[in-house]
């Protein structure tokens, strides 16, 4: 997953979904120690979350597109609380309609995906194996 977001020509929606399925179905049938699926599963659902807020895009109309991308980031706050932390202070003193019309979306995506890095950062680490450092770094 990791190779299909950082493309210096931006993400593919389409491949990113087709990776995400394919990937998605083969954590659905591993098995193994139930702490790492369970990690793996949280990794997966994060990705998960950034092509919804990814494919809000699509959705025809001003509000309608916020309101697919707040609905997005109401679940992603659940999952990944310093982020909801971080979008409250990036559009503190603001009147928005739809807290997403306050952000930047390559910005939000960039975030979630630093998420999903920590994540398998901690796979990796429980399996010994070292994680890049600059991996786990946002994109500028």
């Amino acid at each position: 997953m990791k190779v299909k977001i950082q493309r210096d020509n931006g993400i593919n929606p389409k491949e990113y979904d087709e990776d995400l399925i394919d990937l998605g179905n083969m954590v659905n049938n591993a098995y193994g120690d139930s702490k790492t699926l369970t990690a793996v599963k949280s990794v997966v659902e994060g990705h998960a979350l950034a092509l919804r807020f990814l494919q809000c895009d699509r959705v025809e109309g001003y509000d309608d597109m916020h309101q697919c991308r707040d609905q997005v980031l109401k679940k992603l706050f659940v999952k990944y609380p310093e982020l909801a932390a971080a979008v409250k202070e990036a559009v503190k003193g603001e009147q928005l309609p739809y807290i997403s019309a306050g952000l930047d979306k390559d910005a939000v995506l960039q975030a979630i995906w630093q998420e999903t890095g920590k994540d398998t950062d901690a796979i990796l680490l429980a399996f010994k194996l070292e994680p890049n450092p600059k991996e786990s770094q946002p994109q500028q």
